[in-house]
């Protein structure tokens, strides 16, 4: 159990790290709009959050409705799920 929790939030490292990245860069890119060096990056950031957040869809549960799967969509059997800030057995 401790290994699964341990890849869930190394997981959810990782798309925490991405997400902050594409947001930086997005910003960055306003005031840069003809920097190739950024965008080169902004588009190896969201490729790396996009996989990070289907692979985490795919192992324990949606995090938005892009990353939720057919089979998913048609019972919504992800829902019940715990959400990210609830502990085990309950709210925090």
């Amino acid at each position: 159990m401790m290994a699964k929790n341990s890849n869930e939030a190394q997981l959810m490292q990782r798309i925490s790290e991405s997400g902050f990245a594409v947001n930086e860069l997005n910003l960055f890119l306003n005031s840069h709009p003809d920097n190739q060096q950024a965008l080169a990056c902004l588009l190896e950031q969201l490729k790396a959050n996009k996989e990070a957040m289907a692979e985490y869809a795919r192992r324990f549960a949606p995090l938005t409705i892009n990353t939720v799967s057919d089979a998913q969509s048609s019972c919504w059997q992800w829902i019940s799920s715990p959400w990210p800030w609830e502990k085990k057995g309950g709210r925090c």
